[in-house]
């Protein structure tokens, strides 16, 4: 995790305060030793945290499916263009049906379609970009001593930067919200000139590298930061609202919905059905008028972090 700006420093305090008494290892780093790891003198300080993995979430995704027992089936390119919450469940697509007894609904920013969950979820669009690869020459001049790693900016609308094992840039910035579910060619343009110059600041040597790819994808937030978790009408469960974190939160709540299901009980069970409540966000137009203004008041403060 790093900081540019001086007034994001804190966000590396709170950080810091977080890590310690929960005994994870760290390193503080300043100036030319943040220089050495990143490759970059962008940034004043840093919080390395060595005892973690970088995952790729597609990565995971698709190792999960092809360990699945021979009893699940999994239908890919299957919109579900209707469905029934009777007592058996009815889910429509193009080319057929489903029909099951318990449903379980893990879809964050598409769940407000399905109906059962209302006016708790913004989503929230935001960007990545990718460079070409960089030559030996290229890395033997301004990585060689360094390992591939993942950044995160300390203010929570900065930019992230990862260097890859395979010798690119990574890039991601920008938050939109678009209720619409889809981001525009006028979007994805936008993006990669912020793109662009959030990568020129950070590698003013390597202007000349081009992106190869740019895209854009959902996050789903909630007002309180709080997910939705629980049974949402008769044997309809609902995970939603990742904040940012989906991977980390849709494997502990996972885990324990199946709990909730199988009428388990647990104190972190017990923990999770009392927190996790997603504060009431309102309706159109009321929704896309706060949620703009709070994006552009989080951005604006993230100044130089993106």
């Amino acid at each position: 995790m790093c900081a540019h700006e001086n007034s994001n420093l804190k966000g590396l305090d709170n950080f810091e305060k977080h890590l310690k008494p929960c005994g994870f290892e760290f390193h503080r780093l300043k100036g030319k030793e943040v220089e050495e790891r990143l490759g970059t003198q962008y940034y004043q300080e840093a919080i390395y945290t060595p005892n973690n993995i970088l995952m790729n979430p597609a990565a995971l995704m698709r190792g999960l499916i092809r360990s699945l027992p021979k009893n699940v089936e999994v239908f890919e390119q299957s919109p579900i263009i209707e469905v029934q919450y009777d007592e058996i469940k009815i889910l429509k697509s193009y080319g057929g049906s489903a029909t099951c007894k318990i449903l379980i609904l893990a879809l964050d920013s598409h769940l407000e379609e399905f109906g059962i969950v209302k006016h708790k979820q913004a989503p929230i669009f935001t960007y990545g970009s990718l460079s070409e690869t960089l030559s030996d020459e290229e890395y033997q001049k301004y990585f060689a001593n360094i390992k591939p790693y993942g950044l995160t900016a300390a203010h929570p609308a900065g930019t992230t930067v990862r260097f890859t094992p395979d010798k690119r840039i990574f890039v991601r910035n920008v938050l939109d919200f678009i209720p619409q579910l889809s981001c525009s060619k006028h979007d994805l343009r936008r993006a990669y000139e912020q793109h662009r110059l959030s990568f020129e600041a950070r590698f003013p040597h390597l202007k000349h590298k081009k992106f190869e790819f740019t895209w854009g994808g959902m996050l789903c937030m909630t007002l309180n930061h709080e997910s939705i978790f629980g049974e949402f009408a008769p044997n309809v469960f609902a995970i939603g609202g990742s904040n940012g974190v989906g991977m980390a939160k849709g494997v502990y709540l996972g885990y324990y919905l199946a709990e909730l299901i199988a009428k388990k009980t647990s104190p972190n069970l017990d923990f999770i059905l009392k927190h996790n409540k997603a504060s009431f966000m309102p309706p159109e137009p009321l929704r896309s008028i706060g949620a703009k203004i709070r994006l552009w008041y989080e951005q604006k403060n993230a100044a130089n972090d993106i």
